[in-house]
């Protein structure tokens, strides 16, 4: 029997309209990206209340107020609002808020605009996941896998049946965080870009400093972004290390940021902390690539110091040490500008310590 041509066009649009539904299940569309970045920032932000010396860091300070605003979009004003903005302005610990005015997605929002929902939900669900595992953490992160279960049938088709029934929350959640990852990557933060010679090295002295005091506050190492600039922090330090006739191990370190940050403050120090302290004695060899490494990081912590830590002896160590060292080759006029002000400022004036130390470690790092 002869078949009709329209037979033979017909399978073939019934093959591209399966594969076009397939890469439609398979791309998030913008606003599906939009509502999963908004859930990240939200998942943040309830971070950055619990261990708020997460802001005090100069780097993550501005994404402090930008997921603030983020949220602020979807939630609209709320109690906090005026707080928040005063302690963001430098990060300044003293200024922390004090009560959290939390947000909730009601039955009748999953109603109207289940999408929005579960991506929404599901970028919450991704910055908590890593958390270090403490009791808490656990039914945190259990609501929302919950949640998330409650509301499967919003579920793109690509990571339906992805949580699982029994396990701990991280176990039941992984394969849809595996899938999520897959289609929406995470990225590196800060981006571990740096310039050449001894202004790189000033800079990779501030994004050093940037991982010893995100070691302080283990909620904002533990985050997807902040493990991949640590592991891609780690890769370039070592290949210095190496360079130099160094042996520093970094493989704990590593296994440690690619699996469970730990609770206990001693194993923080061992297995994040002291790799990165261990491998600067290398820079010996090189008095002025050690000297701009060590110069770019004691301006990031004298703004950390002032910001959260307030102890003037450190003040006193860190600005003298950069009193007594001079300008890198290749440090930008703003940079020297900035360094100057800075050293200006009095001992123990933690706010305007803070305002100059922080323009100052923008200025090294060239924004």
């Amino acid at each position: 029997m002869k078949r009709s041509p329209l037979a033979g066009l017909a399978i073939l649009c019934a093959l591209l309209c399966s594969d076009t539904q397939a890469l439609a299940d398979a791309s998030p569309s913008a606003a599906d990206r939009t509502a999963y970045a908004q859930g990240q920032s939200y998942g943040r932000t309830f971070q950055d209340y619990l261990q708020p010396g997460i802001c005090g860091i100069v780097l993550e300070r501005q994404r402090c107020r930008d997921d603030f605003a983020a949220v602020q979009q979807v939630a609209g004003p709320r109690d906090m609002d005026a707080q928040v903005a005063s302690w963001l302005q430098n990060g300044d610990l003293d200024k922390k808020i004090t009560s959290w005015d939390g947000v909730m997605i009601p039955d009748v929002e999953w109603q109207k605009n289940p999408s929005f929902g579960w991506w929404w939900t599901a970028g919450v669900l991704s910055e908590a996941v890593g958390l270090p595992r403490t009791t808490g953490v656990e039914s945190y992160v259990s609501t929302i896998v919950d949640l998330l279960a409650k509301h499967a049938d919003a579920s793109p088709t690509q990571f339906k049946g992805l949580i699982g029934s029994s396990g701990s929350s991280a176990d039941r959640a992984k394969p849809l965080i595996d899938a999520l990852n897959v289609a929406v990557p995470p990225t590196e933060f800060p981006s571990l870009t740096i310039g050449d010679g001894d202004a790189g090295d000033a800079q990779l002295g501030v994004l050093d400093n940037t991982i010893l005091e995100l070691i302080d506050s283990p909620f904002g190492l533990s985050r997807p972004e902040s493990r991949l600039f640590a592991l891609d922090f780690v890769n370039h330090v070592e290949a210095i290390d190496r360079k130099l006739g160094g042996s520093t191990s970094f493989d704990d370190m590593r296994r440690c940021l690619r699996g469970d940050i730990p609770t206990d403050h001693d194993l923080l120090i061992t297995r994040l902390q002291k790799p990165l302290t261990e491998w600067v004695s290398q820079l010996k060899q090189s008095p002025l690539q050690r000297d701009a490494y060590l110069f770019g990081g004691a301006v990031a912590q004298s703004a950390y110091n002032a910001a959260v830590l307030k102890d003037i002896d450190s003040d006193r160590d860190f600005r003298g040490f950069i009193s007594q060292t001079k300008p890198y080759d290749g440090m930008l006029p703003s940079a020297i500008a900035a360094v100057a002000k800075m050293q200006n400022v009095g001992f123990g004036d933690w706010p305007n310590v803070n305002a100059t130390a922080s323009a100052a470690t923008l200025a090294i790092m060239g924004q």
